[in-house]
């Protein structure tokens, strides 16, 4: 996630959960490669261990500030490609393959981490500070009846652009109104604002409106 304005820099929540990837797109074995992300200007590169389990540090080698992402997985470590540093889960070097002993504090920022519901939840902010905060919760999958599409949405704009267009559905009758959109969405739907402790709720009731006519 990335913001971009002509008037100012970019603000992001820390102390918060950001969804960084679907779960498929981290994927294990021999073959897989590291995933490189940008979430709230952090570069961050992504990787699964001999257990299955996701592991987030920082994008960049202790030693000459290389992408870690254009390394390799190696076990249950990341190696990075220029000269074969080594770090653990934790971020910790464990191998400099040019020299016998490593020196003293030599690592990279590790991320939490929490994946459930088919996403990779990313704490960006104080690791002090995630007591009481739970990541997006998406039980669809887990109901019988239901069924759940995981898709990316890939664009070059600023990310309070999303936040707004989600907010408001009322554009639905216009923007989808061949897909997913109804002229009542607009007109006949029923929207009702809530704030509480930092949060802001848009509640949109849309009972008898008929679907697209197309």
């Amino acid at each position: 996630m990335t913001g971009e304005s002509n008037s100012e820099a970019p603000i992001f929540l820390r102390n918060r959960w950001y969804v960084a990837a679907l779960s498929s797109e981290i994927r294990e074995g021999i073959t897989a490669q590291p995933l490189a992300r940008t979430i709230a200007n952090q570069l961050i590169v992504f990787y699964r261990d001999t257990r299955g389990t996701v592991i987030a540090l920082e994008d960049r080698c202790a030693h000459r500030q290389a992408p870690l992402s254009l390394g390799e997985v190696v076990g249950d470590h990341i190696q990075c490609g220029y000269h074969g540093f080594t770090f653990d889960g934790s971020g910790r070097c464990v191998l400099v393959p040019s020299q016998d002993s490593i020196p003293p504090g030599t690592g990279v920022r590790a991320y939490p981490i929490v994946e459930k519901q088919g996403f990779v939840h990313v704490w960006t902010g104080d690791a002090d500070r995630i007591d009481g905060q739970e990541p997006y919760d998406f039980p669809y999958p887990d109901q019988d009846g239901l069924n759940a599409r995981y898709a990316s949405l890939r664009g070059a704009f600023d990310y309070r652009l999303l936040v707004d267009n989600l907010m408001d559905l009322s554009h639905l009758s216009f923007t989808h109104k061949n897909t997913i959109g109804s002229g009542g969405v607009a007109s006949d739907g029923k929207t009702r604002t809530e704030r509480d402790d930092g949060h802001v709720r848009v509640i949109r009731q849309m009972e008898n409106i008929a679907p697209m006519s197309r």
